[in-house]
């Protein structure tokens, strides 16, 4: 980037960067259009790099991200985690923060020519922030985004973005035609049968789950979150929702997020790691109740884009414009459609072993 570039860098951001680093901003490109946040490179007049993420107005969402992200990244690297970039400065009033610079690529888990290293890694890397819950600090950390503690929990987060999304249907038909004749009796179908198993398990997953049994968890885990570096390791990335809770849930979104196209023998053998790491006796029977209460919890995230606010973040991060937003929302309409598919052909089996 030459120098032209830095004058749209905003002087909000500019001053307190410059403040910190001791040295001038001389290019800046924007290098990712997440769903909520979107990130730069900088590059200094000595040649340093650095990531700068700015996140949604706390007016659109108002989760602190950038203070559980950086947090959750300065407690990790005070343990030594090397797996995850640095945290560098905080622009607070910016809602914004400036991290290590990661050399890379994003890791295309469909053309990876050693798919069980990446998953060995990714489960190398699971074992660790479990074994981070031991250490000072760890009881301060907060709960993860939309922690799934308990079956009644999961229940209310799945009412709460139905009717939300229910509320602003009355614009599009199709959205509310798989809402009402699709996505509803479904789910109903779905709790109905988890009810009456949940009354023959007993209280296992009625009440909220200890925290002895939780464990710090990304919350948006997985490939889709990950940079392969030149040497083959990964780096994990996107901690705005990092925290305390259920492996069981974290294990449950792995194999549901939409980010990641794995194969089934790779998922069963992320399952078979994952259940060795935690060492809960009654991790599967939970496991068997979020499986399919995550996938209907992922049919409605889908469809966020479909919100004002979802929407609002979408254009904050430049990932959405007028002219594409009418082929965004049918594709997520789509893979909502899809999603719910599949979950009802696995609802009543989990479809991996333990």
């Amino acid at each position: 980037m030459n120098c032209s570039a830095v004058a749209k860098l905003p002087e909000k951001i500019k001053a307190p960067l410059y403040a910190s680093f001791g040295a001038e901003i001389v290019g800046y490109e924007l290098v990712k259009k997440g769903g909520n946040s979107s990130v730069y490179r900088l590059t200094c007049d000595d040649n340093r790099q650095y990531a700068l993420k700015n996140y949604p107005p706390l007016s659109v969402d108002p989760r602190n991200r950038l203070k559980v992200e950086f947090d959750a990244l300065q407690f990790l690297r005070r343990q030594g985690e090397t797996q995850v970039p640095a945290p560098v400065v905080a622009l607070n009033r910016c809602n914004a923060g400036v991290y290590e610079w990661i050399d890379g690529e994003p890791l295309d888990v469909t053309s990876s020519q050693n798919p069980n290293q990446n998953i060995h890694n990714a489960l190398q890397f699971l074992q660790r922030l479990h074994q981070y819950t031991q250490q000072p600090g760890a009881d301060r950390l907060p709960y993860a985004s939309e922690a799934c503690l308990s079956f009644s929990v999961v229940r209310q987060q799945l009412a709460t973005r139905w009717k939300r999304l229910h509320q602003h249907a009355h614009s599009n038909a199709a959205l509310n035609r798989f809402l009402e004749d699709h996505y509803k009796p479904s789910e109903q179908k779905i709790i109905a049968y988890l009810d009456n198993t949940l009354a023959r398990e007993g209280s296992i997953f009625d009440t909220e789950t200890p925290k002895e049994k939780l464990t710090l968890s990304p919350s948006d885990f997985g490939f889709h979150n990950a940079i392969k570096r030149a040497d083959g390791n990964l780096i994990f990335v996107d901690f705005e929702y990092f925290g305390w809770d259920d492996p069981a849930k974290l294990i449950a979104d792995f194999l549901w997020h939409p980010g990641m196209k794995l194969a089934g023998e790779l998922k069963q053998q992320f399952v078979t790691g994952a259940s060795q790491i935690y060492h809960d006796s009654k991790l599967k029977t939970r496991l068997e109740f979020l499986y399919p209460m995550c996938g209907l919890r992922w049919c409605l995230i889908m469809l966020n884009e479909f919100l004002p606010d979802g929407r609002a973040k979408r254009q904050h991060s430049g990932k959405l414009t007028e002219k594409h937003e009418s082929e965004l929302l049918a594709a997520q309409l789509h893979k909502a459609e899809q999603t719910l598919l599949k979950l009802m052909d696995s609802y009543k089996k989990f479809p991996y072993a333990i």
